[in-house]
């Protein structure tokens, strides 16, 4: 099903890029983390 879309995408002139799903949601969590102050921010003064 995923192949179908990326074609019909495609053919709309859309650009589809593959992605692990899994890498992209631990990266979110990661991110509302930080955005959370659950944890620190590389860099960034307490």
């Amino acid at each position: 099903l995923g192949t179908l879309y990326s074609e019909a995408l495609g053919l709309a002139g859309l650009e589809v890029r593959a992605v692990d799903a899994d890498e992209a949601v631990r990266a979110g969590l990661v991110e509302a983390a930080r955005e959370n102050d659950m944890i620190a921010r590389i860099g960034a003064a307490r």
